[in-house]
Order: C-alpha cells, then structure tokens, then sequence
C-alpha cells in the first residue's frame, strides 16, 4: 500500500518517490526523473470535492510545447488519482 505525507497543505509526497503540488490552476508532478505540468480546476461532484485534469495539457515542466508519450500520461494520471484519492477527492480526466 501506497504511503503518502502532505508537508504543506497544496502539496502530497508518495513513498513510491513522485509528488505533486497543487498550484491555482495547475498541477506539478515529480518524479525521480522529470517534473511536469498540467492544467487542472475544481469541481462539485455529488460525492463531495473533486478536481478536473486535462489530460492534453500534461507537458515537461518549463515547456508548454514537449509532448508526453500517452502510456507515460497514462501513469501520471494514474498516480493523481490515488493520490488525491488519499485525501477523499475524486479526479476527473478530461
């Protein structure tokens, strides 16, 4: 089972070696090897608080242009999911 620790209040750490710090508008995800960014917003699902991430919008950190192969998408968004999941709040990809 996956640990998480959350140090700052926008920010969860993964004992599996990513974080991710939520910003106003945008999520930063780390790992060992890269960061990247995406776009991302608030939502009011019926099962309480959730937030919406646009899946197009996940580039290396620093460049709106670099493209992130899909199965590597695929995993960052994986790993968003449990860990806002963590924290009682469901993710929706768009």
């Amino acid at each position: 089972m996956v640990k998480y620790s959350y140090p700052k209040p926008n920010l969860i750490v993964s004992d599996r070696g990513y974080e991710i710090e939520r910003g106003d508008y945008t999520l930063r995800y780390s790992d060992d090897t890269r960061t990247f960014e995406m776009d991302f917003e608030f939502i009011n699902p019926p099962e309480g608080i959730g937030i919406v991430v646009y899946k197009d919008t996940i580039v290396l950190a620093g460049s709106r242009a670099a493209l992130v192969p899909p199965e590597r998408r695929q995993e960052i968004i994986a790993n968003i999911r449990e860990a806002f999941g963590s924290k009682g709040v469901s993710v929706d990809v768009l």
